[in-house]
């Protein structure tokens, strides 16, 4: 999938009028179409509460922060709408800062584990440059 497309589709739906610092999209990709999005919210899921939630770049824990992960909303976005095996899908994270920059938005260790549990052909993010890195779940 073309990751200008994606830019493009994220920068799109940003809600102009919230007060985030930043935006979290995931976008599941399955034969070349996406197949569900996820953005970040500041709403929680109980089974998103279980999860302890560590930053892989600071390792600071945010787990007591009310809110749920681009990454977890897309999975389930995905298993409500489909039948579609993860094993076939990539995912990809974009984050864009207060400044409309692509930002880093590697996934959490929460995201990592489950995003190995669905066990995706790949995923990518954006690193602090805007660049994409991906590693094979």
């Amino acid at each position: 999938m073309n990751k200008k497309r994606l830019e493009d589709i994220a920068y799109s739906l940003i809600d102009r009028s919230s007060n985030k610092r930043c935006h979290h999209f995931s976008f599941v990709i399955y034969k070349n179409r996406i197949i569900a999005i996820g953005q970040n919210n500041r709403k929680t899921h109980p089974i998103n509460l279980v999860n302890r939630k560590k930053s892989t770049k600071t390792g600071e824990d945010f787990s007591e922060e009310k809110h749920t992960c681009s990454e977890f909303n897309a999975i389930l976005k995905l298993k409500n709408l489909t039948k579609i095996n993860t094993k076939k899908c990539n995912l990809v994270n974009l984050r864009i800062d207060r400044n409309n920059k692509l930002a880093y938005a590697k996934p959490c260790e929460s995201c990592k584990s489950l995003l190995s549990f669905f066990e995706f052909k790949s995923v990518e993010w954006t690193n602090e440059f805007g660049d994409y890195q991906f590693f094979k779940t």
